[in-house]
């Protein structure tokens, strides 16, 4: 598995970046065919308080390089946003303090990969000291098809600041 890490200077912090591409077997993993395509919101189970959810969502593939890349189209009331997760792509960005200047030292990550049906987006930061953890918030979204064969996506959104919570909306095709 080869990695890629560089470092780069920014402000007066030290930035490290590795991304690593997990393992993936003699084929390049791929969106899950039943995802892929049109949806519609159907209901929220368990809405979150905080995020709307999309009302349709277009499920994707394309390739960029040795990756295949989910994009994903989320159709809001009065947005759109488009998302691009390369899979089974995982990485880290940390910013350390240059020699001499003590302080917290921050990191943030991110992974796609496909479990079975599934599809899996996670992405989150933490801010350590003295190798203690202070602060962190995790993001992680599972996409599968039920046995009904409705769209559901589970969203799990943890903190430092706040107890594990999973929200789960559901979309039907159109």
């Amino acid at each position: 598995m080869n990695a890629a890490v560089g470092p780069l200077l920014v402000g007066a912090a030290l930035c490290v970046a590795s991304v690593q591409p997990q393992p993936t077997g003699p084929t390049p993993r791929r969106v899950p065919p039943n995802l892929l395509g049109r949806w519609i919101l159907v209901v929220e189970q368990d809405p979150s308080p905080t995020t709307e959810s999309a009302r349709e969502l277009v499920v994707g593939e394309s390739s960029d390089g040795p990756f295949q890349v989910a994009t994903i189209e989320r159709v809001f009331a009065n947005d759109v946003r488009t998302e691009r997760h390369s899979i089974s792509l995982q990485g880290e960005l940390v910013n350390v303090n240059p020699p001499g200047r003590a302080g917290p030292v921050s990191s943030s990550n991110y992974s796609t990969r496909i479990e079975g049906d599934r599809l899996v987006i996670e992405f989150g930061s933490r801010v350590r000291e003295a190798w203690k953890t202070l602060t962190f918030w995790q993001h992680r979204e599972i996409w599968e098809v039920d046995a009904n064969g409705d769209l559901v996506v589970a969203t799990t959104d943890e903190s430092s600041d706040a107890a594990s919570k999973t929200f789960r909306t559901r979309y039907r095709r159109p």
